[in-house]
C-alpha cells in the first residue's frame, strides 16, 4: 500500500499527465514511473484510472473540509454553500488544465461522464455536510440533485475562466444558487423541514400534506384511489 507521500506523488503524476494526455490514454505504469513508486504498490491502492481520479477528488474534499470556517455557521444556507463551493474551486484552481482535458474527454464518453457523476455525488455529499445541509433520505436526494446541477453548471464557467480571481465563477455560482433556491424553495426552510422543525407550515411538502388532509376531511373520508393532480404535486 502507498504511504501518504507516495499517494501524493502518484496523484500529482496522474493529474500532470492529464494536462496533456486524454484520460483513456493514461497508463498506470507511466504514472508509477513518473511518481517513482513500484507499479505493484500503486496497483494495491489504485487499480484503475477512475480510482486515481477519485483519490484526487477525495484529496480536494479533504482540503475544502480542513478550511472550514466556523463563523459561517450562523449564515443562511445559500451563503454557507457559496462559501463551501468557492473553497472547492479555489482548491481546484491549480488543476484547471487537467480538468479541461477531462471535461473534453467526458463529452465524448458517456460512460466516463456517468462515472465522474458518481464521484461528484460523493464530493457533493461532503460539501453539503460542511455547509450544514442534510442530503439524506428522499427529501435530501432532491437537494443533492440541485447541488450537482449547480456544481456542473459552475464548473463549465470555472474551466473557461482565465482570471485567477474567479470573478465570473463567483458570479455564476451566486446566480446558480439563487435559481436553485427558487426551484427548491427556501433552503433554510427546507433544512428545518428535514430536521422536523418546520411545523405545519414548514415547507411545500407540509403544505401539500395539509391540503390533502383538508380535502379528505371535506369529503368525509379518504381518497385511496385518487391521485393528486399535476398542479397539486
Amino acid at each position: 500500500m502507498l504511504n501518504t507521500t507516495e499517494t501524493d506523488a502518484v496523484i500529482n503524476a496522474f493529474m500532470t499527465a492529464l494536462m496533456t494526455t486524454p484520460f483513456s490514454d493514461i497508463r498506470l505504469r507511466a504514472v508509477a514511473e513518473a511518481a517513482d513508486v513500484p507499479l505493484a504498490k500503486l496497483l494495491m491502492t489504485y487499480s484503475t484510472r477512475l480510482e486515481l481520479f477519485e483519490g484526487f477528488a477525495k484529496r480536494i474534499d479533504e482540503a475544502v473540509l480542513a478550511d472550514d470556517d466556523p463563523d459561517m455557521a450562523e449564515e443562511p444556507a445559500r451563503e454557507r454553500l457559496f462559501d463551501v463551493f468557492m473553497r472547492r474551486f479555489d482548491a481546484l484552481l491549480p488543476h484547471k488544465l487537467a480538468l479541461i482535458q477531462l471535461e473534453r474527454d467526458a463529452r465524448r464518453d458517456p460512460a466516463l461522464t456517468m462515472a465522474l457523476g458518481r464521484i461528484a455525488s460523493k464530493s457533493m455529499a461532503r460539501m453539503a455536510a460542511s455547509g450544514d445541509v442534510d442530503v439524506d433520505g428522499a427529501r435530501g436526494a432532491f437537494v443533492m440533485v440541485g447541488l450537482l446541477q449547480v456544481y456542473a453548471r459552475v464548473m463549465r464557467v470555472f474551466v473557461r475562466e482565465s482570471d485567477e480571481g474567479q470573478a465570473l465563477t463567483m458570479a455564476e455560482l451566486d446566480k446558480a444558487l439563487r435559481q436553485a433556491e427558487r426551484r427548491i424553495g427556501d433552503l433554510d426552510g427546507l433544512v428545518k423541514l428535514m430536521r422536523g422543525e418546520g411545523g405545519a407550515n414548514g415547507g411545500p411538502l407540509c403544505r401539500l400534506r395539509d391540503r390533502m388532509r383538508r380535502r379528505d376531511g371535506d369529503d368525509g373520508g379518504s381518497h385511496e384511489d385518487t391521485a393528486p393532480t399535476p398542479e397539486a404535486a
